[in-house]
């Protein structure tokens, strides 16, 4: 991220603005003038198991990018410089003309070696940097760090052949399949998935999209324990998100935040923060109520958020735009004083449960996820019919480009649940849902349990089986903010 100064106030006031969020674990800046253009870049890089595995998204493969400032539109541009490698970017990087050529290399140091970056000065107006001592990527040019290639809307070049319904399943050098003994070996798996999802719902926005917040507070309400502010963001150039930000009352030191996802309902926002809609899905709401500061957006093309799908071909999916939307709108959080960043959780009940973990899948600030009959195995999914998948506001490549065949999709829930391991994750699957068929749930979950067990993490992913229809029961929710609580309380947040 980056401090803004506002120099009119006084005393001077920063804010916040979030450049990329798509990996973990850096460490270190330099500022260097890769390109010769006079102005420098920021150089970032992901560290090689900076706290012993700790952190969230510190197996992931290893990533040292480039940044450049955008003027006018106040965002940044990211060049990759190695992805995938063995490369990690350490303590202590430096920047200096190693070859005498007259240009800027870099050297760093980690865990995982010693290794030099020769500037090639390949490119034209941009550079492109090759690690001379860093093995050649093990996946992708950016699958371990951000968005990668669009595959122009098909199927990856080589299409995996792990099983999607057995998400342990790694390949190993020599070809071969085998199930992953170590959460480093999965690590790679994890890449492999957030690729496969990306070739159906089109690539992650990078940080060019990122523009300032320039949020706008149009109402402000008190309602007894808290405030409701209704406010829209700047998610990308040209497109605004109407959302709710509630804030309980009396706020001291620092709250757990939740970004709440609606179901599929006209209102939209409204329903999550307790304007209309089921009393029982209500739940922003309900953990304002508990003192968490909550962020309800609405999906685009619903409630005050008129969308036309076809006018953005920059997105393959409606459900990409909306996990970038999402993104934005943990950014908001995280600009907030009141927000404990620790402690994020992502709540939705259908098209918001499976919202949640699509959003947290790519989003590691989000530390807690909570799904209400959000999903179930796409074999299950009436059947293996998965036209209710389409449409624009969702994924219309699963139609295009696989025929509806959930044996083509390249992806599966057993792997997204799999995914957001070991972070927690509780699970809504009512025995009566006429939607996403409970049996499945129960298969989703138990290959995704296999993933959590290898992290010694099991007891973090938790299922509830009301005798009830597609709803959010009273009981389980409470069950799941109780849960949640104890989850906040065993990390040590």
């Amino acid at each position: 991220y980056w401090l803004q100064q506002d120099r009119q106030a006084k005393p001077a006031r920063w804010t916040r603005h979030a450049i990329d969020t798509s990996w973990s674990q850096a460490h270190a800046l330099v500022a260097a003038d890769l390109d010769g253009d006079g102005r420098p870049e920021i150089v970032a890089g992901k560290r090689y198991l900076g706290h012993e595995g700790r952190d969230p998204g510190e197996l992931d493969p290893l990533g040292i990018y480039a940044y450049r400032y955008q003027p006018a539109s106040r965002t940044f541009c990211r060049d990759t410089i190695s992805s995938g490698g063995r490369a990690g970017w350490g303590l202590d990087p430096k920047a200096a003309d190693l070859d005498g050529d007259g240009d800027v290399d870099l050297v760093a140091a980690d865990r995982s070696g010693l290794y030099w970056f020769e500037n090639l000065r390949l490119g034209a107006g941009t550079k492109e940097a090759a690690g001379t001592g860093a093995e050649a990527s093990a996946l992708p040019a950016g699958t371990a760090g951000g968005a990668p290639t669009d595959t122009a809307g098909g199927a990856p070049a080589a299409a995996p052949a792990e099983d999607h319904r057995n998400p342990l399943q790694i390949r190993n050098p020599e070809g071969r399949l085998r199930e992953a003994a170590t959460p480093a070996e999965w690590a790679w798996r994890r890449a492999r998935i957030l690729e496969n999802v990306q070739a159906v719902m089109g690539p992650l926005p990078g940080p060019e999209r990122r523009v300032p917040l320039d949020v706008r507070i149009e109402k402000e309400e008190a309602t007894p324990r808290y405030r409701r502010i209704k406010l829209s963001f700047a998610a990308e150039p040209g497109d605004r998100v109407p959302a709710y930000l509630l804030m309980p009352q009396g706020t001291e030191g620092k709250r757990p935040a939740a970004l709440c996802l609606h179901q599929t309902i006209a209102i939209g926002k409204g329903e999550p923060a307790g304007l209309g809609g089921r009393p029982s899905l209500h739940y922003a709401h309900e953990l304002a109520n508990r003192g968490y500061v909550c962020i309800v957006p609405d999906y685009p093309s619903f409630g005050e958020y008129p969308y036309d799908f076809r006018k953005h071909p920059e997105y393959a999916s409606g459900s990409m735009k909306a996990i970038w939307n999402n993104h934005r709108a943990v950014d908001l959080l995280q600009t907030l004083p009141e927000v404990d960043t620790r402690r994020i959780v992502a709540i939705g009940h259908s098209l918001g449960g499976h919202n949640a973990i699509f959003t947290a899948v790519f989003d590691q600030r989000i530390r807690a996820v909570i799904s209400s009959c959000g999903f179930t195995g796409f074999h299950d999914y009436y059947g293996g019919k998965l036209a209710g998948w389409t449409s624009d506001r969702y994924m219309p490549r699963i139609r295009e480009v696989y025929g509806n065949d959930p044996d083509r999709v390249p992806f599966d829930f057993h792997e997204l649940l799999a995914a957001l391991a070991p972070r927690p994750v509780f699970v809504n699957a009512p025995l009566g849902d006429d939607n996403f068929d409970c049996a499945g749930v129960k298969r989703v979950m138990a290959a995704a349990s296999r993933v959590y067990r290898l992290w010694n993490a099991e007891g973090r992913l938790h299922a509830e089986y009301p005798d009830a229809a597609h709803d959010f029961p009273d009981a389980v929710r409470q069950a799941a903010y109780d849960w949640l609580d104890r989850c906040w309380k065993a990390s040590g947040n």
